[in-house]
């Protein structure tokens, strides 16, 4: 049996201070790339109570990531993680020379059975993260094209 939402008794509240604190991290400069002017403006699409309150949590809950955080997961990932893993797994043994490791990435010659798979269905548009995260590692971290493939080619 379905039943209605309402919006908690401080609702209200809530709904200012996540719109403050959205303005802030734009203020402070730790949201880049978002105009001030746009917070509002987005809340302006929803009408009711209810709905300004599910705007605020859509807001709240919002995981943004600045080019340079970005940059900085895909360089823990490749120089921390992905070489621990392989290591501690059995796949190979990268050692501590991870710079050399992720150097021979950019040569596919490299007779590595490793790939970097983005995280996809077909029908997803070019502007999900997996695509961002594969423009980085190739773009910012030289990694060759043809170890970066899509869920289709895993054979």
């Amino acid at each position: 049996m379905p039943t209605n939402f309402t919006v908690p008794k401080k609702g209200e509240v809530y709904i200012n201070y996540i719109k403050e604190r959205a303005s802030d991290l734009i203020n402070y400069g730790v949201w880049t790339g978002i105009e001030l002017h746009k917070i509002p403006r987005w809340f302006n699409n929803f009408e009711s109570p209810e709905e300004k309150y599910f705007a605020a949590c859509i807001l709240d809950s919002l995981i943004y990531r600045s080019p340079q955080q970005t940059q900085a997961l895909a360089f823990e990932l490749l120089y921390r993680e992905l070489p621990g893993f392989l290591t501690r797994n059995g796949f190979i043994n990268v050692g501590t020379d991870t710079i050399n490791w992720v150097r021979s990435l950019g040569n596919f010659s490299t007779n590595l059975d490793l790939r970097f798979v983005a995280t996809i269905r077909d029908t997803d548009p070019p502007t999900k993260s997996s695509h961002s995260i594969l423009r980085i590692l190739k773009r910012d971290f030289g990694i060759n094209e043809n170890f970066t493939i899509y869920p289709s080619q895993i054979e």
